[in-house]
C-alpha cells in the first residue's frame, strides 16, 4: 500500500502527478458527492415515511368522517320518518276535526228546526184548546149544526203539517244515512284503527243526531242498521194514527162527539212531544259539552303540532348542517386523497431520480477508476518510452543547448517585453473601466443634476407666477385703498361742511334765541314758545347723529390703519422673498459654470482615452506579429497540443467574458429603456405640474434645502474630476517608468536574473491588481486562469534560473530543460491567445466607449437645451424682479402718501372734534337759557289767567 500510495510516484513527471493530484481530489470530490447524494437519499426516505404517516392519519380521518356522515344520514332519515308520521296524524285530526264541526252546524240546524216545530205545536196546541172549547158549547142544545162541520178541520190540517214534516226528515235522514255509508266506505282504507273507529263513532252521531227524540228512546244504543227500521214503525204508527183520525173526521161530520174524544189524544202527544223536546235539548247540551271537549283537544293538538314544527325545523337545521359537514368533509377527503395521490407519485418520482442519481453515480465512479487505471498504465508505458529515448536524447540535447541557451535569453527578452506590454494593458484596462465606471457615475450624478435643476427651474416659474398673481392683488388692494381713501375724503369734506352748517344753525339759532328773549321780553304769544321748543328738540336729534356719525368715521379709520400696516408687513415678506430668489439665482448661475467646466474635463479624458486606446491597439497588432515569428521553431507538433488545449481553456474563458459582457448589454439597454421612460415619465410630469401650479406654492421652503443638496453634489463632481485629474497623470508617470525599465532590461543580459525576480514581483502585483479589478467587475472565472498562467510562469522562469545555474552539473537535468522548454513555447502560445483575447475586450471597449460617447452627446443636447432653459427662466425672473421692485418702489410712494394724508385727516377729526366739545358746551348753555325761558312763559302764562280771571 506504501508503494500505491508513494512511491509509484517518484520517477513520474510533474505534468503527471499535477494530473493524478487532480484525478484524486475529483475522486474525494466524487466521493463527498455520492455521500451528500446518500445523505439526501436519506433524508427523501424520512420525508416518504412522514408523508406516509400524514396518509394513514388522512385515511384515518375520511373513515371517521365517512362513520359520522352514515350516523348523521341514519338520524336524517329517523327524522323524516318521524315528520311523515306527524304530517299523517294532523291531517287524521284536522279531517276529525272537520267532521266534528260539520256535525255540530248540522246540529245546530236541527236545534233550530225543533224550536221552531215546538212553537207551531204550542200554537196550535192552543187553537186545539179554542177548538175544545168550541166544542165543549157546541155539546149544549142551542149549537148551530154549521159550528159542527167546522170544528174538525183545524186537527187535521195540523196532523198534514206533522206528516209533510215528517216525511222531510225522514228524506234528510236517509240522505244522512247515506253520506255515512260513503264515508265508511272511504275510511275503510285508511291504515289506522283509530281513524275508522272515530269515523263510527262520527256516524253513530250524526245517526242519534238525526233520529227524532220519540224514535231514540225506543233506540237510544242500537247501531245504524237499526235505525233504519224506524221509518217503517214510524210509518205503520202514522198510518194507524190517520186511520184513527179520520173515523173521527168522519164521524165529527155526522155528529161532534168525536172532538171530545180527539182533544185528549193531542194533549197527550203534546206531552210526549214536549218530553222528546226536552230529551233533545239535554242531548244538544251533551254535544255542547263534547264540542268543547273536542275543541279543548283541537287546541291541544295545535300546540303539539306547533311545538312538534319547531322540532322538525331544528332538525332540518341539523340535517342542513350535517349535510354542510358532510359535504366540508367528502371536500376534505377529496383532498386529502388528491394529495396522497401527488404524494405518491413525487415520492416514487423521488425515488426513481434517487436510484438513476446512484446508478448514474456508480457508473461515473467505475469509468472514472477506469479511466484512472488506463492514464496510469499510459503513465507507465510512457515513462517506459522515456527511459528509452533518454539515452537518445542525451546525444541530441548537448548539441541543442547552445542554441537552446541563445533562444532562452531571446525568449527571456520577449517575456519580460510581454509581461510588462501585458502588466501595461491591464492596467490601462483597469484605468478605463474605472473612468468609464466613473464617467457613468459622472453621468447619472448630471443627469439627477439635471432633473433637480429642471424641477426647480419649474419650481421657481410656479413661484414667479404665483408673486405675479400676489402683486396683482396687491395692486388691486392699493387701488381698493385709494378709493376708499378718496370716500374717506368725500366724507370729511362732507362732515367739515355738515360742522360748518351746523356752526351757522348754531350761529342762527342764537339770533332766533335772541330774537325770542327780545320777543317774550315784549310778552308774545305762547305758539311762539311752542315753535323754539320743538326747534330746540330738533337741534338736540340732530347734534346727536352728528356725534353718532363721528365715531362710525373713527372707527373706519381705525379700520383702514391696521390695513395698512398688514399691507406693509406683505411688502416686507415679499422683499425678502425676493432677496432669496435672487441669492437663488446667482447659485444656479454659478452651479451652471461648475457644469460647463466638468463637461471640458470629461471631453478632455475621453480624448485621452481614445488616444491611449489607439496606441494600446498598436502595441497589441506589433506582439500578434512577433509571436506569430517565433511560433515558425522545431517541435512544432508538441506546442501545438499543449497549445491547443490552452486554447479550450482560454475559449471557456472567452465564453465566460462574453457571457458577462451580454449581460452588460442587456443591463445598457434596460438603462437605455428606462431613460426613454423616464422621459416619458418627465413629460408626463411636466404636464400634471402644469396643473398642480396652485398646490406648489407651499413648496417654496423647500427650494433652500435642494439648492444646498445641489451644492453639495457639484462639489463632490469637481473633487471626483481633481482625483480623474490625478490618477491620469500617476498613471501616466508610472507607464513611463515601466517604459524606462523595459529599454533598460533590453541593454543587457547579464542582469536578467535580477530582472526576471523583479519582472515576478510586477506580475505577482498586477496578478493582485487583475483580480482586485476583475473582482470589482465580477468575472472570477477569468481571474482564476489569468492568476493560474502567470503562476505557471514565475514557476517557468524560476525554473530556467535553476536551470542556467545547475546546466553543467549533471546531464540529467538536459531532460528537464527541454521540458521546461516546452512549458515555455505553451506559455507563448498561452500569452498570444491572451493577446487575443484582450484584443476582442478591447474592441468591446471601443464598442462601449462609442455607445458611452452617444450618451454622452445625448446628455450634452439636453444639458444645453437644459442650460438655455434656464437662462431664459434667470433672464424672466430678472424682469420680474425688476417689475417687483418697481412696484415695491410705487407702493412704499403710494404708502407715504396715503400715511401723510392720514395724518393730515387725524389733525382735522381732532379739530372737528375741539370744534363738537365747543357746540356741546355751547348747547348746554343755550339748554339753561331756554329752562329760563320756560319759566319766564309759565310765570307769564299765570300772570295772563289771573289777569283774565280778574278782567271777568
Amino acid at each position: 500500500m506504501s508503494w500505491a500510495l508513494e512511491e509509484w510516484k517518484e520517477g513520474l513527471p510533474s505534468r503527471a502527478l499535477q494530473k493524478i493530484q487532480e484525478l484524486e481530489g475529483q475522486l474525494e470530490k466524487l466521493k463527498k458527492e455520492k455521500q451528500q447524494r446518500q445523505f439526501q437519499l436519506d433524508s427523501l426516505e424520512a420525508a416518504l415515511q412522514k408523508q406516509k404517516q400524514k396518509v394513514e392519519d388522512g385515511k384515518t380521518e375520511g373513515a371517521d368522517l365517512k362513520r359520522e356522515n352514515q350516523r348523521l344520514m341514519e338520524i336524517c332519515e329517523h327524522l323524516e320518518k318521524s315528520r311523515q308520521k306527524l304530517s299523517h296524524e294532523l291531517q287524521v285530526k284536522e279531517s276529525q276535526v272537520n267532521l266534528q264541526e260539520s256535525q255540530l252546524s248540522s246540529c245546530k240546524k236541527q236545534i233550530e228546526k225543533l224550536e221552531q216545530e215546538l212553537k207551531r205545536c204550542k200554537s196550535e196546541f192552543e187553537r186545539s184548546q179554542q177548538v175544545a172549547q168550541s166544542a165543549d158549547v157546541s155539546l149544549n142544545p142551542c149549537s148551530t149544526p154549521q159550528k159542527l162541520f167546522a170544528t174538525p178541520l183545524t186537527p187535521s190540517s195540523t196532523y198534514e203539517d206533522l206528516k209533510e214534516k215528517y216525511n222531510k226528515e225522514v228524506e234528510e235522514r236517509k240522505r244522512l244515512e247515506e253520506e255515512v255509508k260513503a264515508l265508511h266506505a272511504k275510511k275503510v282504507s285508511l291504515p289506522f284503527s283509530q281513524a275508522t273507529m272515530n269515523h263510527r263513532d262520527i256516524a253513530r252521531h250524526q245517526a242519534s243526531s238525526s233520529v227524532f227524540p220519540w224514535q231514540q228512546e225506543n233506540t237510544p244504543s242500537r247501531l245504524s242498521s237499526d235505525a233504519l227500521k224506524t221509518p217503517l214503525r214510524r210509518d205503520g204508527s202514522a198510518a194507524h194514527f190517520l186511520g184513527e183520525e179520520v173515523s173521527p173526521n168522519k164521524s165529527s161530520m155526522k155528529t161532534g162527539r168525536g172532538d171530545c174524544s180527539s182533544l185528549p189524544d193531542l194533549k197527550s202527544k203534546m206531552t210526549e212531544l214536549e218530553l222528546r223536546l226536552q230529551g233533545q235539548e239535554k242531548e244538544m247540551r251533551s254535544q255542547v259539552n263534547k264540542c268543547q271537549d273536542l275543541q279543548v283537544q283541537l287546541e291541544k293538538t295545535k300546540v303539539e303540532l306547533i311545538e312538534k314544527e319547531r322540532i322538525l325545523n331544528k332538525t332540518r337545521d341539523e340535517v342542513v348542517r350535517s349535510t354542510a359537514q358532510y359535504d366540508q368533509a367528502a371536500a376534505k377527503c377529496t383532498t386529502l386523497e388528491q394529495k396522497l395521490k401527488t404524494l405518491t407519485e413525487e415520492l416514487s418520482c423521488h425515488r426513481q431520480n434517487a436510484e438513476s442519481a446512484k446508478r448514474s453515480l456508480e457508473q461515473r465512479i467505475k469509468e472514472k477508476e477506469k479511466e484512472l487505471q488506463e492514464e496510469l498504465s499510459r503513465q507507465h508505458q510512457s515513462f517506459q518510452a522515456l527511459d528509452s529515448e533518454y539515452t537518445q536524447m542525451k546525444t541530441r540535447l548537448t548539441q541543442e543547448l547552445q542554441q537552446v541557451k541563445h533562444l532562452h535569453s531571446t525568449l527571456q527578452l520577449e517575456l519580460e517585453k510581454v509581461t510588462s506590454v501585458k502588466q501595461q494593458l491591464e492596467r490601462n484596462l483597469e484605468e478605463i473601466r474605472l473612468k468609464l465606471s466613473r464617467a457613468e457615475q459622472a453621468l447619472q450624478a448630471s443627469q439627477v443634476a439635471e432633473n433637480e435643476l429642471r424641477r426647480s427651474s419649474e419650481e421657481m416659474k410656479k413661484e414667479n407666477s404665483l408673486i405675479r398673481s400676489q402683486s396683482e392683488q396687491r395692486t388691486r388692494e392699493v387701488c381698493h385703498l385709494e378709493e376708499e381713501l378718496g370716500k374717506v375724503k368725500v366724507s370729511l369734506s362732507k362732515s367739515q361742511n355738515f360742522a360748518e352748517e351746523m356752526k351757522a344753525k348754531n350761529t342762527s339759532q342764537e339770533i332766533m334765541l335772541r330774537d325770542l328773549q327780545e320777543k317774550l321780553n315784549q310778552q308774545e304769544n305762547s305758539l311762539t314758545l311752542e315753535k323754539l321748543k320743538l326747534a330746540l328738540a330738533d337741534l338736540e336729534r340732530q347734534r346727536n347723529c352728528s356725534q353718532v356719525l363721528l365715531k362710525k368715521r373713527e372707527h373706519h379709520i381705525d379700520q383702514l390703519n391696521n390695513k395698512l400696516n398688514k399691507i406693509e408687513k406683505e411688502f416686507e415678506t415679499l422683499l425678502s422673498a425676493l432677496e432669496l430668489k435672487k441669492k437663488e439665482c446667482e447659485e444656479l448661475k454659478e452651479e451652471k459654470n461648475q457644469i460647463s467646466f466638468w463637461k471640458i474635463d470629461s471631453e478632455k479624458l475621453i480624448n485621452q482615452i481614445e488616444s491611449e486606446k489607439e496606441i494600446l491597439l498598436g502595441k497589441i497588432n506589433h506582439l500578434e506579429t512577433s509571436l506569430k515569428t517565433q511560433q515558425v521553431s522545431p517541435d512544432s507538433n508538441e506546442r501545438i497540443r499543449t497549445l491547443e488545449m490552452e486554447r479550450e481553456n482560454f475559449t471557456v474563458e472567452i465564453k465566460n467574458l462574453q457571457s458577462m459582457l451580454d449581460s452588460k448589454m442587456v443591463e445598457i439597454k434596460t438603462q437605455k429603456q428606462a431613460y426613454l421612460e423616464l422621459q416619458q415619465k418627465s413629460e408626463s410630469s411636466d404636464q400634471k405640474h402644469q396643473k398642480e401650479i396652485e398646490n406648489m406654492c407651499l413648496k417654496a421652503n423647500k427650494l433652500t434645502g435642494q439648492v444646498e443638496s445641489l451644492e453639495c453634489k457639484l462639489q463632490l463632481l469637481s473633487s471626483e474630476v481633481v482625483t480623474k485629474d490625478q490618477q491620469y497623470q500617476d498613471l501616466r508617470m508610472e507607464y513611463e517608468t515601466l517604459r524606462d525599465l523595459l529599454k533598460s532590461r533590453g541593454s543587457s543580459l547579464v542582469t536578467n536574473e535580477d530582472n526576471q525576480r523583479s519582472s515576478e514581483d510586477n506580475q505577482r502585483s498586477s496578478e493582485d491588481n487583475q483580480r482586485g479589478s476583475l473582482a470589482f467587475e465580477q468575472q472570477p472565472a477569468v481571474s482564476d486562469s489569468f492568476a493560474n498562467v502567470m503562476g505557471r510562469k514565475g514557476s517557468i522562469n524560476s525554473e530556467r534560473s535553476d536551470c542556467s545555474v545547475d546546466g553543467g552539473r549533471s546531464p540529467e537535468h538536459i531532460a528537464i530543460l527541454q521540458n521546461r522548454v516546452t512549458s515555455l513555447e505553451s506559455s507563448l502560445e498561452s500569452q498570444n491567445q491572451m493577446n487575443s483575447d484582450l484584443q476582442m475586450r478591447c474592441e468591446e471597449l471601443l464598442q462601449i466607449k462609442g455607445e458611452v460617447e452617444e450618451n454622452l452627446s445625448k446628455a450634452e443636447q439636453i444639458h444645453q437645451n437644459f442650460v438655455a432653459e434656464t437662462n431664459q427662466c434667470i433672464s424672466k425672473l430678472q424682469e420680474d424682479a425688476a417689475v417687483h421692485q418697481n412696484i415695491v418702489a410705487e407702493t412704499l410712494a403710494t404708502l407715504e402718501s396715503k400715511e401723510k394724508e392720514l395724518q393730515l385727516l387725524k389733525e382735522k377729526l381732532e379739530a372737528q372734534q375741539t370744534e363738537v366739545q365747543k357746540l356741546n358746551k355751547n348747547n348746554c348753555l343755550l339748554e339753561g337759557t331756554l329752562k329760563e325761558l320756560q319759566l319766564l312763559s309759565d310765570t307769564l302764562s299765570s300772570e295772563k289767567k289771573e289777569m283774565n280771571s280778574i278782567i271777568s
